[in-house]
This record gives C-alpha cells, structure tokens and sequence, in this order.
C-alpha cells in the first residue's frame, strides 16, 4: 500500500476526449475520508504553480492545471479529471504525479497551515493580469521594434509570460518614461514573486 494523505488514486469512468479525437477523457478520484476532503490543498496548489499554469475558481474552491499539454481539473471533493490523454496507461502515470503533488501539498499544509485569504486574493488578483494592462504603460506610439517584436502588445504579451524583460524597451528607458517603467517594474516584480514559489 502507497503511503501518505492520498493513498490511491482510482480511476471511475474513461470515455472520448471531445477536445482531441482519439485521445481520452478520465474521471478519477482520490480515495479520502470527508465531503471536501481536498479544499485546504487547493489553494495551496494554486500557489505553488505558475500563472497561466494554474488557474483557480475561488467561488467553487476548484483547480485547473495546464500539465503535460493537458487540462487537469481538481475538485475539493477529491474528484481529478484530465482530457487529451493517449490511453490509461498514460493516465495511471499522470494521476500517480497527481497523487505525489496533492500529498506534497498536505505536508505544507500541516507544517505551515492554509495560506492566508489575502495571499490567495492577491495571486488571484495578479493572475488576471491581461496584455492589455501592460500595454498602457509602455511607450506604444513608437512601435519601433528596437525589442525585436512588431508592436508593443507583442513585447507585452511576451513579458507577461517571462519571455521578455523590461531592459528590452529601449524606448521604457527614456526619462519620460520613468513612472512607466517604475509602475510596470511593480507589477513585474509581484508577478516574479508569485512565479518563483
């Protein structure tokens, strides 16, 4: 028998993938005691990944993870589904990671407790963060591609997602530009906080 807070993970039901044909759709669910026995870990879990990694609904207290170019939903009663996965042995091994995060994430959860709602708002606020949000901060009339993209809303699509840094804009650079590039330097450096736990 497997140890930890999650023992088992059991599949419940396989049956076609209606995102990618030929592929499956599997519902399990972690065998534990309780009507929500998964609800602590949630939000530790979103914590723990990157943004547009992890994407959480705080009015049902559920998780989706984007993993192994799949979608792969958590839910507080201990039902995990996951969609575009190739056969059940893929499954089984995808859900056996599943089972080492969940167990990782209740270790935390007893040596450090639940996080904080402010914590958990926080990251939900930063995680809506859009294009749109960085664009205005950045100079935009020039679009003189001195970043190597095309327009400004291309660098900032790319910043958000880390692929890009501030230093790239030459233009951010400009003594014009100073409470821009401080504004945006803010709301980078939250993102990078939240990125590196």
């Amino acid at each position: 028998m497997k140890e930890g807070f999650v023992e088992e993970i059991e599949i419940k039901e396989i049956k076609p993938c209606w995102t990618a044909p030929g592929r499956i759709f599997v519902e399990a669910k972690a065998k534990l005691e309780g009507e929500n026995p998964l609800s602590d870990l949630i939000p530790i879990l979103f914590l723990k990944y990157p943004l547009r990694v992890a994407v959480f609904n705080d009015q049902k207290n559920t998780l989706s993870l984007r993993m192994h170019d799949r979608g792969i939903g958590i839910f507080p009663s201990g039902t995990i589904t996951m969609q575009n996965t190739k056969d059940e042995g893929e499954a089984r091994q995808i859900l056996e990671e599943i089972r080492g995060i969940l167990n990782e994430a209740h270790t935390y959860l007893i040596e450090k407790g639940r996080p904080s709602e402010d914590v958990v708002r926080k990251r939900i606020d930063i995680s809506k963060l859009s294009t749109s949000s960085i664009v205005k901060y950045l100079p935009n009339v020039t679009h003189c591609r001195k970043c190597g993209l095309p327009t400004c809303k291309a660098f900032a699509f790319k910043l958000l997602r880390g692929k890009k840094d501030l230093k790239d804009c030459v233009v951010l650079k400009e003594k014009e530009y100073g409470s821009n590039r401080k504004n945006l330097g803010t709301i980078l450096e939250e993102l990078k906080v939240y990125e590196r736990r």
